[in-house]
């Protein structure tokens, strides 16, 4: 494990900070002396994001030396203390990938050298690696486990979570960029799934939603009759599946009225799960010097294929998330929005230009329908707010359409904005950037 050195945290004066993410296998193959001479000298960042902890993934390398199509393994990319997971119920696994080499280390130590910042880029409760039937998964109201997913109201999980945290943490890294902190539901996925009919939004939240012991235990603490609040959703999907009713909206009317108000009042107690497990992980990089950053998708559930917003898929992602950013950014935890869109009012409208002329709808989960977008996170709270973008399709085809995102977080507010992601673009796309920002 590399040892603990000098930290350079993102500036807190008004200068807005650039970070190019990149993968695992950019390290591996390219070198990381060639990924960060392609950031600092030719995107003109500070900063690289590595990927510490990632899941399993299949994609497209343009120019990647030693693979073209490939599917790298789920795991970590650096090397966990075994003795820190003595007698734990979930353990961090090494990619198979990363071949015995501690990429972060890699990383951090050309960072050092370029005087380029280092982020660890970790994807914490997506868990391919978990085991069948093992501590700390999703489960629904039929004791269905969801497969690579831990909850974060399980005890095992929680614990894992704070651990693996702590142990990129002990690298010299200026910022832990958590991916996966929050529930993930049916509409997440994990391998070639299919849901064939239409079952409507409602339906599949309803699917997703976890009954583990540790979210029963969550939600009994709150006054909810779990056991009666399962039978009633385990009903309803019963008669979806079986096609004897029109789906139903996705609205807290509608969620009341099949399964009762108890489903908005758990649907609330996932959100003050999020919020304790992300209060617990600031505490231990906090204690290591370091900045934790949010990685908040909801934006990006609806568009990361279209580059264009959809309202009614963020909607359900809030729902099936638990993530209520603005308690989150009140609570002091940094928000990174997933700002995947081709169109800068489209940005615009997400970030809350200017954030202070909005409020978000108080009503928060109970009403879904008027939940306030990602960004208009009301009262400014103590935590910053960030934007990810993308420099290349399906979002941007030009440095003027870039340029024109970057202008929109500029003027919203936004101290960092992070560009994703340096293995899966053509090079050029790093001139965009570097254009960009200039």
């Amino acid at each position: 494990m590399a040892s603990p050195g000098a930290r350079a945290a993102p500036s807190a004066s008004g200068a807005v900070h650039h970070s190019l993410y990149c993968l695992a296998t950019d390290v591996l193959d390219e070198g990381a002396g060639t990924v960060f001479a392609h950031a600092a000298g030719r995107a003109g960042v500070g900063e690289v994001t590595v990927a510490a902890k990632y899941h399993a993934a299949s994609d497209v390398y343009p120019h990647n030396p030693s693979r073209r199509v490939a599917t790298v393994e789920p795991g970590v990319y650096y090397r966990p203390d075994p003795g820190r997971y003595a007698g734990e119920a979930i353990r961090p696994r090494v990619s198979a990938t990363a071949g015995g080499r501690d990429v972060l280390a890699e990383a951090c130590a050309e960072g050092e050298h370029d005087e380029v910042g280092v982020a660890a880029w970790v994807v914490l409760l997506h868990h391919d690696e978990a085991v069948r039937g093992g501590p700390g998964s999703v489960r629904n109201c039929f004791g269905d486990e969801l497969a690579g997913t831990l909850c974060p109201a399980a005890p095992a999980a929680a614990r894992f979570a704070e651990l693996v945290v702590g142990d990129v943490c002990a690298y010299p890294v200026t910022t832990v960029r958590l991916e996966s902190f929050h529930y993930h539901g049916l509409s997440h996925g994990h391998h070639h799934e299919r849901l064939l009919e239409r079952y409507g939004r409602a339906t599949r939240l309803l699917l997703g939603l976890c009954f583990c012991d540790g979210c029963s235990a969550a939600a009994g603490d709150a006054g909810i009759d779990v056991h009666a609040l399962a039978a009633r959703v385990r009903a309803e999907i019963t008669e979806d599946l079986a096609g004897r009713r029109v789906a139903r909206p996705l609205t807290a009317d509608a969620l009341a009225q099949s399964c009762g108000e108890d489903l908005l009042a758990l649907l609330a107690v996932r959100e003050q799960v999020v919020a304790g497990l992300v209060t617990r992980l600031a505490a231990v990089a906090a204690r290591a010097g370091v900045r934790l950053s949010l990685i908040e998708p909801t934006v990006a559930s609806g568009s990361y294929v279209t580059g264009r917003r959809d309202l009614e898929a963020e909607q359900a992602a809030r729902l099936e998330l638990g993530i209520d950013a603005a308690a989150l950014r009140a609570g002091g935890a940094d928000v990174e929005v997933t700002g995947y869109l081709a169109d800068p009012e489209e940005l615009a409208a997400v970030l809350g230009e200017p954030r202070s002329a909005r409020r978000r709808d108080p009503a928060g989960p109970t009403d879904p329908g008027g939940a306030g977008k990602a960004g208009e996170t009301g009262e400014a709270g103590s935590g910053g707010i960030s934007v990810v973008l993308r420099p290349g399709p399906p979002d941007t085809d030009d440095v003027a359409s870039l340029r024109a995102k970057v202008d929109v977080a500029h003027r919203a507010g936004c101290r960092e904005v992070g560009f994703y992601a340096y293995g899966l673009y053509r090079l050029d796309a790093l001139d965009r950037i570097r254009a960009a920002i200039a």
